[in-house]
């Protein structure tokens, strides 16, 4: 039987099972259940379990490399990440290389990289944005670039829109869902069906998009 990884305790009144990115598998229970309720929840989970963690081993395998920055992904492609003799960051798109300055700590390379990372954003995510606001017709009221854990982007009241900036990683398609689905926030400050409606008007495919973009999951937790 696959076992749980931490058992969570608290005034909660039901069992809940989450599996986290890295694949440690959690339950949140009532301080008082027993231990043999939790055990054959558990056990009525397992195929669920089996299930969701073999997804999350192909999907780390995917990016391990990019898990462990021996690559970075820039709109949806993956570049070598290499020392050379050089300033400042920089791409070399023929051989698929980002080549950081040499000499430096591990530390000072993610940085480095980090740092360039927010440099593209704040010309790509800002020009698409505009662009795409203009098409569909949606005004917004200003842009922020985030470092946000755990989300591509969020809309408020006010109709500003904060976008994260490690959106470029993606693919050029993805990076555009997120902002047509913000957008659509304006209108509908809410997941209902008006909402997702809204959204297909204008992506009639969006529901694809989503699929894909769930698979790039993992990528908001890199150069933390």
């Amino acid at each position: 039987m696959i076992t749980p990884d931490l058992i969570q305790r608290s005034n909660r009144k039901t069992l809940c099972l989450t599996i986290l990115k890295d694949g440690r598998v959690i339950v949140k229970a009532p301080i008082k259940l027993s231990g043999a309720v939790i055990d054959k929840f558990i056990q009525s989970k397992q195929d669920w379990i089996a299930s969701k963690l073999s997804i999350i081993a192909k999907t780390n395998n995917k990016f391990e490399d990019c898990i462990n920055y021996k690559t970075a992904m820039l709109f949806g492609e993956k570049y070598e990440i290499c020392l050379g003799s050089v300033k400042k960051v920089s791409r070399d798109e023929v051989h698929k290389k980002l080549v950081v300055p040499k000499d430096l700590q591990f530390q000072a390379i993610i940085s480095k990289i980090k740092t360039w990372y927010k440099g593209i954003a704040k010309e790509v995510l800002v020009s698409r944005m505009s662009h795409i606001s203009g098409k569909i017709k949606i005004k917004y009221d200003g842009l922020k670039l985030t470092n946000a854990k755990g989300k591509w982007g969020s809309c408020n009241s006010k109709k500003v829109i904060r976008l994260n900036w490690r959106l470029v990683m993606l693919p050029p398609e993805l990076i555009d869902y997120v902002i047509v689905h913000e957008l659509c926030h304006i209108k509908e400050m809410n997941h209902s069906q008006k909402f997702w409606s809204t959204l297909n008007a204008f992506l009639p495919h969006y529901q694809q998009l989503r699929v894909k973009l769930k698979n790039y999951g993992i990528v908001l937790d890199l150069f933390r």
